[in-house]
């Protein structure tokens, strides 16, 4: 009996959800102001397709090319960023009050960061 590879859609779908459940904790958890943790989120994307594509090359007995591979994961991060843009979009639709915060904590940082000789040049760019 043949091994059932899992789609590059499936494979997709589960970071995608890896993804939101972040996001979701994220946002309300109230924890945008912190600069390091958006990183994280590269780390589990990063994390989840080498996984998913070693998963594929498992199924099928590694007995695929390097091309194969890339494709796969090539095919599955092109779904998952059709995802994750659907959701991006469907998420500020529904709570705006979201990306009115995230430009004030932008600002702030901005003017956090600007020395007095740029602070004119911060203030006009904001």
């Amino acid at each position: 009996m043949e091994n059932k590879t899992l789609s590059n859609v499936k494979a997709a779908f589960i970071v995608f959800i890896l993804m939101v459940i972040y996001t979701l904790v994220i946002s309300f958890g109230g924890l945008q102001s912190n600069t390091k943790l958006p990183w994280i989120s590269y780390i589990i994307i990063v994390i989840g397709i080498m996984a998913l594509v070693m998963k594929y090359g498992k199924d099928l007995q590694n007995n695929v090319t390097f091309g194969n591979l890339f494709a796969y994961g090539f095919k599955t991060v092109a779904t998952l960023i059709i995802f994750y843009v659907a959701f991006t979009v469907v998420f500020y639709l529904i709570f705006p009050e979201y990306k009115l915060r995230l430009l004030e904590i932008m600002k702030e940082n901005a003017l956090k960061n600007a020395t007095p000789d740029n602070q004119e040049q911060v203030e006009k760019g904001i």
